[in-house]
């Protein structure tokens, strides 16, 4: 337990350089570098969705996104994430893959938003940052897959195969602390102990009573900005 609290403050700690690198930083790399220098061969996508009601993605169409690598290069890509394999696929040539090497990355843009691979929370998966600073604010997303059920006594009919979207989860963490999951504002008082009176007093003056993410964001930014 110890070496992953360890593990965790100091990757805590890439994610505030990385957050404050500026865009000048990066060097990016040549597409074709992608299979060869950057994650070796990428796994093909085979999995075929289309007999499937709804949608494992965040968002089905490919998105001008960029690879950040640990080395401090960067790469430009069209992404698209999906929550229910919980991995990032690129579009190349035509032909779908799937970023096999995790561990390589220091985040991932795509559109506006950012991910980033935290191996050490809920069994590891990606997870999108919210608000980083002291305060670290993520989003964690899934689809579960439901099969085909067959026709019940009363409604005579059949269930296809489909995907579900379950409500989404929420992570908080300051600086070394380990991640916690957010069940209730008291956690979040809880999380930030060390300016509770504040947001106490922040929560009640704009009425911040539910988890609703974009209350979370408003309580992790205030946080920050004391």
């Amino acid at each position: 337990m110890k070496s992953i609290k360890i593990a965790f403050s100091a990757l805590l700690a890439v994610l505030s350089l990385i957050l404050s690198a500026q865009p000048a930083d990066r060097r990016f790399l040549d597409v074709p570098l992608f299979f060869k220098d950057a994650l070796g061969t990428p796994v093909k996508k085979t999995l075929d969705y289309d007999e499937i009601q709804g949608s494992p993605y965040l968002d089905s169409t490919f998105t001008d996104g960029v690879l950040y690598f640990k080395d401090t290069t960067a790469m430009k890509l069209l992404l698209r994430y999906n929550i229910f394999t919980d991995r990032i696929e690129c579009r190349l040539n035509g032909v779908i893959y799937e970023i096999g090497n995790m561990q390589s990355l220091n985040k991932i843009s795509i559109g506006k938003a950012l991910f980033v691979y935290l191996p050490f929370v809920d069994g590891g998966g990606y997870f999108e940052l919210l608000e980083g600073g002291k305060c670290f604010l993520f989003q964690q997303r899934i689809v579960q897959f439901k099969p085909e059920e067959g026709p019940k006594p009363i409604e005579g009919t059949v269930k296809p195969a489909r995907f579900v979207a379950e409500p989404d989860l929420f992570f908080i963490a300051v600086e070394n602390s380990q991640p916690v999951q957010i069940t209730g504002m008291k956690s979040v008082i809880s999380a930030l102990t060390d300016q509770k009176a504040k947001i106490e007093s922040y929560m009640k003056a704009e009425g911040l009573k539910t988890t609703k993410k974009e209350n979370l964001i408003k309580v992790a930014k205030y946080y920050n900005s004391l």
